[in-house]
């Protein structure tokens, strides 16, 4: 998940800097007072606040709880053979929006929802996580969009 966002970041400091040397804005004429030292410098900051947000994302919000594990259990058991619920506990990364427990009364095996009205309780974690993740990907995308109409119009101009 990192390394896939990281072409994202990388994308949108490419159209940064094209931006930056192709419409030379007044306010970020810094840049190029010591442009190794800033570029460098502005790489790493960007680096750092799209993915650092996206680390501690996955890795708080997406981890197994204990419905999401219980829920789970059983297709992992059947499909890969892991059990989740062994000693070890082991991890797993999902976003789980809402969970469906089999539950057998009577010799009747029916889908009973964690409501007790029978609607799906949706965990505001992932929802959360999601919201997260969607923000950074449309930033990311928002500064590619910004860039790539400022860079077309200087192109036009000229």
């Amino acid at each position: 998940m990192f390394i896939f966002y990281q072409t994202f970041i990388l994308l949108a400091f490419h159209y940064v800097y094209r931006f930056v040397l192709l419409c030379n804005p007044a306010w970020l004429s810094w840049i190029q007072l010591k442009p190794w030292r800033n570029w460098i410098s502005i790489a790493v900051i960007a680096d750092v606040l799209f993915v650092l947000p996206l680390s501690i994302d996955a890795l708080t919000l997406f981890a197994p709880t204990d419905i999401s594990r219980t829920a789970f259990a059983p297709v992992l058991k059947n499909a890969y053979g892991i059990d989740l619920l062994s000693s070890n506990r082991p991890g797993y990364l999902a976003a789980v929006y809402w969970v469906i427990m089999q539950t057998q009364i009577w010799q009747c095996t029916f889908d009973k929802t964690l409501d007790v009205h029978g609607n799906k309780i949706w965990r505001a974690e992932s929802i959360l996580s999601m919201l997260i993740v969607m923000t950074l990907f449309f930033t990311s995308g928002a500064v590619i969009v910004y860039c790539f109409v400022r860079i077309v119009r200087e192109l036009r101009a000229t």
